[in-house]
């Protein structure tokens, strides 16, 4: 029987259809690569704006106590003094921000310390100030200002003022006779009084301008334009520069109340003494040195030979006057104790061991 001949299998060969299903693994990984970049550069930006926006802005800077200083606070501040700043024409210093920060720290510490000192203020002080600051008095109206004289030259009111002038006669002239000859004639000066009316000036009233007194709706107006203003520059709303210049004037005012109630009990007198000193290692070199005193060396040579100071033994051990709280308490008390122009027996300090003249 005759062999049959074998016919091509319809679609794809084995090799074509392994190729095929490779490939076709290749696109899955490389679509599920994609999206996993892709979900990663989502969370990437994700976090980013959540700590740039939420995160960030709530990162505690500074602490007093329990009050916290947050990096929006502080930032909401650095724009607001900042357009304060921009609001003088004259500044001779550069703003500088990082001072900010001291300043909003000294504003809590000075807060607890009113706490303390049970002092408070009301919301109505703050009103109060922000009005005065922005020109409306909301109490009794401000007198008006008292007009001032000025000269005035008029012409209504003048006295005669005699002035002389002086008026030349001449004589009469002769008629000649023939043969005569003439003789020259001086003239005579007559003077006569011709009064001259010159002006006097008198004095008028003249009152000057005054300034008209702001109304309520004035004030309300001035203090919206100036927020509105603020928002444009710093990018802040209206609310928060509202809320920050009440701090800020809260804080001034509690500053001043502490300010008013300390107290400080300055004394008027303060006890110094003039001291010079040879500082050793040890106590049996600083009994050396007093028996040589004793024989009659001099405490200044000494000073300059044998001080470890040196920056006074070159001048005899002599430290010039101080007062109570500067030296070390051992050193202080000997230099008080010791009588004047005598030498204290050796005194002992973490420096070594010292002889006080």
């Amino acid at each position: 029987m005759a062999k049959r001949q074998a016919s091509p299998a319809p679609g794809l060969t084995r090799k074509q259809l392994s190729r095929a299903k490779r490939e076709e693994r290749i696109q899955r990984a490389v679509l599920i690569g994609t999206i996993l970049v892709a979900l990663t550069v989502v969370g990437l930006v994700g976090y980013s704006i959540l700590s740039t926006t939420i995160l960030e802005p709530r990162k505690t800077i500074a602490t007093v106590e329990d009050d916290k200083i947050t990096v929006a606070d502080y930032r909401n501040r650095v724009l607001f003094e900042y357009y304060l700043y921009s609001l003088q024409p004259f500044n001779q210093q550069q703003f500088n921000p990082f001072t900010i920060m001291d300043q909003m720290v000294e504003e809590l510490v000075v807060q607890h310390q009113a706490a303390e000192m049970d002092i408070s203020v009301s919301d109505d002080e703050v009103t109060k100030e922000t009005q005065l600051l922005v020109g409306y008095d909301a109490g009794d109206p401000e007198p008006t200002s008292t007009p001032f004289p000025t000269i005035a030259r008029s012409d209504a009111t003048s006295t005669a003022t005699p002035t002389f002038v002086f008026t030349l006669t001449p004589s009469p002239t002769a008629t000649l006779a023939p043969g005569i000859t003439p003789t020259p004639v001086t003239p005579t000066a007559t003077m006569t009084a011709t009064p001259r009316v010159s002006p006097t000036p008198t004095e008028t009233s003249t009152p000057g301008p005054t300034s008209t007194p702001i109304t309520e709706a004035d004030f309300e107006d001035r203090v919206n334009q100036f927020l509105e203003n603020g928002a444009q520059f710093t990018g802040l709303s209206v609310e928060t520069l509202r809320e920050l210049w009440r701090m800020r004037t809260y804080n001034e005012l509690v500053r001043l109340h502490v300010s008013e109630s300390v107290t400080y009990d300055i004394t008027q007198t303060k006890a110094l003494v003039h001291a010079a000193h040879i500082l050793v290692a040890t106590k049996e070199e600083a009994d050396a040195i007093v028996d040589r005193v004793a024989t009659g060396e001099s405490f200044e040579t000494l000073a300059a030979e044998l001080s470890l100071d040196t920056s006074n033994s070159y001048k005899g051990g002599d430290l010039g006057w101080f007062g109570e709280g500067t030296m070390v308490p051992e050193f202080e008390n000997a230099a008080f104790a010791v009588p004047v122009g005598e030498i204290g027996p050796p005194v002992q300090t973490q420096f070594g061991w010292h002889l006080v003249k």
